[in-house]
């Protein structure tokens, strides 16, 4: 008598559907043909031998199939056994050398691969998570919860009158599919709920006024009607709106007496507000030895104020 022995998984792909893997892993030197039976059935749902007439045998040769023999396909989280009957040949006749082990081999699901959080964000109505998938032949699914107490609640878009100024929002996404476990969720950061913050009201100026280049303290000169306190004022709004926009504050230089007001200080805050304020409401960056005027700063101030 001889002997072979066998190994296996069972398996299913990210959409749910289920496989078995049988893996001949060693047999005697007569052995010439062998088949794989699932629980016991009379047909074979594998075949393999050295003649070239099914899959070739050799050691370490493997095989998946999704249904077995009559077509009949498998379930995740089902438990298949699994043998396989040997052969050997003699005078142009088949013979039975050996049954190998048995296995017992369970489907399992794969874990999906998580979503991609693109963003948390927030509006004058609406906190939102979006959230994409990992490719497009997965859906997204995303709770959230107040405070991270009471139930979670589907919805990726949590409107503001359920909730308060001050809250947090936390959300959690995983990959859409039957069933899944809390592992399967990714958890970011949660996002505070805040209201707008209120309109810039400085730089109250014609927007055909000409300026000079120089900031100087809190007092005009040079027929310079904004003045050092005045920009600073206008650099901290912008930076509670791109909080309420939960974009990161920014670090802004403020020119002093005597200094220079340059393109480099204005477009760090044109930068800022372009952030946040959408593809259709971009400031354009102005170059070096460009003259500043009263428009440039209107136009920044509204800009910033029509922010939703």
């Amino acid at each position: 008598m001889g002997y072979i022995s066998i190994d296996g998984g069972g398996y299913a792909d990210w959409g749910g559907r289920p496989a078995l893997n049988l893996i001949i892993r060693d047999y005697s030197p007569d052995i010439v043909r062998c088949f794989g039976y699932v629980d016991g059935e009379t047909n074979a749902s594998w075949a393999f031998d050295t003649e070239g007439y099914y899959s070739s045998l050799y050691k370490g040769c493997n095989q998946v199939i999704t249904s077995r023999n009559g077509g009949y396909t498998f379930t995740v989280g089902a438990t298949y056994k699994i043998e396989v009957k040997a052969y050997y040949k003699s005078g142009g006749t088949y013979y039975v050398s050996a049954w190998s082990n048995t296995i017992y081999v369970t489907i399992s699901r794969p874990k999906c691969p998580p979503p991609q959080i693109v963003a948390l964000s927030q509006d004058n109505n609406y906190v939102w998570c979006q959230a994409m998938p990992p490719s497009q032949e997965f859906d997204v699914y995303v709770m959230y919860r107040v405070n991270n107490q009471g139930a979670w609640r589907g919805g990726a878009l949590v409107p503001k009158s359920e909730v308060s100024i001050g809250d947090w929002i936390y959300f959690a996404a995983c990959t859409e599919r039957d069933g899944y476990d809390d592992s399967d969720f990714i958890y970011p950061n949660p996002i505070k709920v805040l209201g707008r913050p209120s309109n810039f009201t400085g730089f109250n100026v014609n927007s055909g006024d000409a300026m000079n280049y120089r900031v100087v303290g809190d007092k005009t000169v040079y027929a310079y009607p904004v003045t050092a306190t005045e920009w600073k004022s206008f650099c901290n709004k912008v930076n509670d709106f791109r909080e309420w926009k939960t974009w990161n504050r920014r670090t802004f230089y403020i020119p002093t007496k005597d200094d220079d007001f340059t393109a480099v200080i204005y477009n760090s805050v044109v930068d800022a507000i372009n952030d946040i304020s959408g593809t259709g409401n971009q400031i354009p960056f102005v170059g070096n030895d460009t003259y500043i005027n009263a428009y440039h700063f209107v136009r920044m101030k509204e800009t910033l104020n029509s922010i939703s």
